[in-house]
């Protein structure tokens, strides 16, 4: 009978990738990730073009410093979630790696970069969750609401890892 698992050549049980896949999905389907990026990774992020095929020309460089920048924190994630985050050398300061904040134009790569970064932390075992500003500007304006209060208590105090998308600077609200 078959139930999701098989056994490899040395007779240990794996679980069939269908059966991951399923349950991978299952996970970012909670953590709201965007269904455009599922199944994507870091290195499917194109650093040679923008999102409408167009060079990058001299912004390469900035775009292959930001996918490094992304695969370290992915590495590091776990260290970071735990309470141990690595110390980075930016702007000639040394500062401990916990939070990215990223800003770029519509189409820069910023939903796709945080996309991969939760699915990666999905599948080494943290918990994520995708936000967009709004929906948070939302929940935090209808405060005095005690149900508005409590989604607000488990979005901030549940996850391990927390991306808020597109947030606007507070002199454009």
């Amino acid at each position: 009978d078959y139930v999701g698992y098989l056994k490899t050549s040395d007779g240990k049980g794996v679980m069939c990738s269908c059966i991951k896949n399923a349950s991978l999905h299952k996970l970012y389907d909670e953590a709201k990730i965007p269904r455009k990026w599922w199944d994507n990774t870091l290195y499917d992020w194109n650093t040679r073009q923008d999102s409408k095929g167009y060079d990058l020309g001299a912004q390469q460089k900035l775009s292959e410093k930001v996918q490094k920048l992304f695969d370290y924190y992915s590495k590091n994630v776990s260290n970071i979630v735990n309470g141990y985050p690595p110390t980075i050398t930016h702007g000639g300061m040394r500062d401990k790696l916990h939070s990215l904040v990223l800003e770029g134009g519509n189409g820069s790569g910023k939903t796709f970069l945080i996309s991969v970064t939760l699915q990666d932390a999905i599948r080494r075992g943290h918990s994520a969750y995708f936000i967009e500003w709004s929906d948070l500007i939302d929940s935090c304006r209808s405060f005095h609401k005690e149900d508005a209060q409590d989604e607000l208590r488990i979005i901030l105090g549940t996850y391990d890892l927390i991306a808020i998308d597109n947030a606007t600077p507070y002199d454009n609200l």
